[in-house]
């Protein structure tokens, strides 16, 4: 039975550096014989009412709320790559026929004609091998932290085993057995020849903990899953812990419903397994580790980066950024501030940096985008995961808005004064408007009488009220480390957060966005893979997706382009340099002197 993973589409591969993905039906089926035995697994499947579907964006009601705006987002995807494929072809014949689906647009693509288009795109030479499972999972994916969206079904049949005293009873079996063995070698003892019996036999510790129990972490995911079927099916998970379950597992691939994410039905009914699953429930959704599977709200990280599958139903900028690192075979820390540390403290590493980008070539495929943010500072300490801290080398940071200066400008444009001037701009605007119009009405009638225009025809142009807002005093760029402006103290040392102080208060910068780079494009234009805003204009719709940024508003301070090179990377860089150490014929004179022997 299949778990949630990003598999690979046609034409793709995944990166040496990533484990393979194992399991599948075929395993699940397996397991679950070996757990329930044949005719149990043959009853068992011929009445489960599984949809069929192997990812959660085949299921439609899923769709419908984890993806709010994938076709658009597919769409995007395939303008960009048919773009990337046009300047990948060399033959002419296949250049026009690319230069023409790219000028005929994508708005005729739908469904099954749009997902064949995608695949099809990342079979092309552009489309690297990590990105086809990003595409196909997180394209168009609602915008949320996916903080609590996702536990391991292997945590929750461990906890389950728990609550039903089945680790207790284990272990008290395991004690029995060890206390057998140790009174019989005792009677043994006791019956030798006291002069050569030794020492009495040392009377084991107890065991806490049982053999089944720690292997039980170590269960598949695929297995689990099967496990938790054939317990709901065999009646023994009421129906408000399932409805939990499937909402926060990969069963939601194939039972969930239009309702499944409705938390009012998951109170319990007073059935007899409430008990236990209560307590099954809230151990699995806690703080308590148990091997090496993902646990709490954060839990989902780590079994991303464990096992490279898809689990989260939402996502939010580094969230996105991590998964798509994991894609390529790198494990980030998680979080923006840990991720840039991260970056930073690679510097050494074969083909690793991170630094202000200056040119198209400093946005290789697969590099990572960081943002400070430059339009608020922080009035209360974020957590670590939102700091900036000072990066070695870096001189130049983008000055925030100040928190006095928003308070002051909130306050005049809610006073008397601050409502009046907004009053009097919008008459100005309104007259200023009528009043271009004038003129260029004027200009035409005095171009049509062949005379010369006089300004004094179109009236007294409209005068542009004064405004008594506060005044912004600090400048565009941060200053330098120790140095006092308006009163305030700057903290700017490398490898320290980056602050702010004045009589007590600390106002602290933090990060903004994290994205990932695809394809840097002629036009100084870059491509990327992002949460972004899928509606144009004013309305806002958070999704993951694909974006185009320009080189000029990513050399602004506070923009940073990281790049971390994966294990077959590395050592290929490093098989490189050896070569080059080792080579004999370092320069063209040494191959003569070889050739002649010199």
């Amino acid at each position: 039975m299949r778990v949630a993973q990003p598999h690979a589409v046609a034409g793709t591969a995944r990166p040496s550096s990533a484990p393979a993905r194992t399991g599948g039906r075929y395993a699940g089926v397996l397991a679950l014989q070996r757990s329930i035995g044949n005719a149990a697994t043959r009853r068992l499947l011929a009445r489960s009412p599984r949809k069929p579907y192997q990812h959660q964006w085949e299921n439609p009601d899923l769709v419908a709320t984890i993806y709010p705006a994938r076709e658009a987002m597919l769409r995007k995807f395939v303008t960009m790559y048919r773009e990337i494929e046009l300047a990948d072809i060399k033959d002419p014949e296949e250049r026009k026929a690319a230069a023409a689906r790219l000028k005929e647009g994508t708005d005729a693509l739908k469904d099954n004609a749009l997902m064949a288009e995608v695949k099809r795109l990342l079979a092309t030479k552009g489309a690297p091998d990590w990105l086809g499972p990003l595409v196909l999972d997180y394209a168009g994916m609602r915008y949320k932290s996916a903080h609590g969206s996702y536990y391991s079904p292997v945590r929750l049949v461990y906890f389950y085993e728990q609550a039903k005293g089945t680790w207790a009873s284990e272990a008290a079996k395991e004690n029995a057995a060890q206390d057998a063995a140790h009174d019989a070698k005792v009677a043994e003892w006791e019956a030798a020849d006291p002069k050569k019996r030794g020492k009495k036999p040392a009377k084991p510790k107890a065991i806490k903990t049982s053999a089944a129990e720690k292997a039980a972490p170590g269960m598949a995911a695929d297995a689990a899953v099967a496990k938790l079927e054939a317990l709901h099916d065999a009646g023994q998970i009421p129906e408000w812990a399932w409805h939990k379950i499937v909402r926060l597992t990969e069963l939601r691939i194939w039972y969930a419903g239009t309702d499944w994410e409705d938390t009012a039905a998951e109170k319990p009914t007073g059935t007899p397994q409430d008990a236990v699953w209560v307590k099954a429930l809230a151990d699995w959704t806690g703080d308590k580790a148990v091997g090496g599977l993902g646990y709490g709200i954060t839990g989902w990280r780590r079994e991303i980066q464990r096992r490279n599958a898809l689990v989260t139903t939402r996502m939010v900028c580094n969230e996105l950024s991590e998964a798509t690192q994991r894609s390529r075979g790198i494990s980030l820390q998680g979080g923006i501030s840990k991720n840039a540390r991260q970056y930073i403290g690679s510097a050494g590493t074969p083909g690793a940096y991170f630094k202000r980008p200056s040119s198209p070539d400093d946005f290789k495929p697969g590099a990572a985008l960081f943002w400070i943010d430059d339009t608020r500072w922080e009035a209360k300490e974020p957590d670590d995961s939102n700091k900036v801290y000072g990066i070695p080398g870096v001189t130049e940071y983008p000055m925030p808005i100040t928190p006095e200066y928003i308070s002051a400008w909130t306050a005049w444009d809610k006073s008397d004064a601050g409502k009046a001037y907004k009053k009097s701009d919008a008459e100005y605007k309104k007259a200023q408007k009528a009043y271009d119009a004038k003129v260029v009405k004027d200009k035409a009638a005095a171009k049509k009488l062949k005379v010369e225009y006089d300004p004094a025809t179109s009236g007294t142009a409209p005068v542009k009220p004064v405004s008594d807002a506060p005044e912004y005093l600090e400048g565009k760029v941060l200053p330098r480390d120790g140095e006092v402006s308006n009163g305030w103290t700057y903290t700017v040392k490398a490898g320290q957060p980056i602050t702010r102080s004045k009589d007590g208060v600390t106002h602290w910068m933090r990060w903004r966005h994290q994205a990932t780079v695809l394809k840097a494009m002629p036009g100084n234009r870059i491509f990327t893979f992002e949460t972004t805003d899928a509606l144009a204009g004013s309305a806002h719709l958070g999704v993951s997706g694909f974006a185009e940024r320009s080189l000029g508003s990513l050399s602004k301070p506070g923009v940073f382009v990281g790049y971390l090179p994966n294990a077959d990377e590395v050592a290929a860089a490093r098989a490189a340099a050896a070569d080059e150490e080792t080579d004999p014929f370092a320069s063209p004179l040494d191959m003569i002197k070889w050739a002649l022997d010199l």
